[in-house]
């Protein structure tokens, strides 16, 4: 039977003990021991590879309804860039550091299927108010999306092209945030409350740091709140919908990408960070 978007949310909202036990994890990285953002994104990798593992492994199903939960990940060890020119002038950046994607699939079909890049940004050191240093090229290609001139990955001779000449006009303000991670000493861990890890959308990181490189507020979204709405698909920017592609240039960029991090992308979903992790909802027949 062909399934409805809402047939997929209300199985994730009969088993949410399930998908919040699965995202937690994801969502409190940091309060494993970090000191730069790279470390923090190892931090992600072993609890998706954690939760991976668990899910795999189970003996008993997953979800009442018919219906699977499966995380996948891929971390790069090379950074994606992307050139375009803002002003008449060239520029280059990373196109973010985490590529989330969140899927309903069936067995012959992808129902729907929501991405959102994040930009992942560190509490600075030796200040005494939480703030976040902002770059000012990354922000104008997170504010603006201007047209790609290219994304690529690797420098010279080793340089690989994933796509050229690539016009992305968002429509979801939650498609290319920022994850402000925080090394407070954490809040107890409820879905409300945090750790201090927080999404802020790119234009309200624009408005707070207009006349500053940094930025101290306003924080937004809990990651982990941000997680469980992208689980849902309520924020993200949807790219399919019915197996069909709703917005063929977010589709082309993420597609080009998830296929370079061998993270493939058929109905099925089957494969295997810059940093990708997928939460794939499957109905079993």
């Amino acid at each position: 039977m062909n399934r409805t978007i809402d047939d997929f949310r209300r199985a994730l909202s009969f088993n949410f003990p399930l998908v919040l036990d699965c995202l937690s994890p994801i969502a409190f990285a940091q309060c494993s021991p970090w000191d730069k953002e790279e470390g923090y994104l190892e931090n992600l990798v072993e609890m998706a590879k954690l939760l991976k593992d668990r899910l795999e492994k189970s003996t008993t199903p997953q979800m009442t309804g018919g219906y699977s939960l499966r995380i996948d990940y891929a971390k790069m060890h090379k950074r994606i860039f992307v050139d375009y020119s803002l002003s008449g002038q060239k520029e280059t950046c990373e196109i973010g550091d985490v590529l989330i994607v969140s899927k309903y699939v069936e067995p012959s079909r992808i129902v729907s299927r929501h991405v959102s890049f994040l930009q992942v940004k560190s509490q600075e050191k030796g200040v005494r108010q939480r703030q976040w240093h902002i770059d000012t090229v990354q922000s104008s290609l997170y504010a603006h999306w201007p047209e790609i001139e290219e994304c690529y990955v690797g420098r010279g001779d080793n340089r690989t092209r994933l796509f050229d000449r690539l016009k992305i006009q968002p429509k979801n303000r939650l498609f290319s945030p920022y994850l402000m991670i925080g090394k407070d000493a954490p809040f107890p861990m409820t879905c409300c409350e945090g750790p201090f890890s927080w999404i802020t959308g790119a234009d309200l990181v624009n408005e707070v740091s207009r006349n500053s490189s940094h930025m101290r507020g306003p924080l937004e979204l809990p990651f982990l709140s941000f997680l469980i709405q992208m689980v849902f698909q309520t924020s993200g920017e949807r790219d399919i919908i019915n197996d069909r592609s709703e917005n063929a240039s977010v589709r082309k960029a993420v597609d080009a990408i998830l296929k370079y991090a061998e993270l493939h992308d058929p109905p099925q979903g089957e494969g295997r960070p810059f940093m990708a992790i997928s939460f794939t909802l499957k109905a079993i027949d």
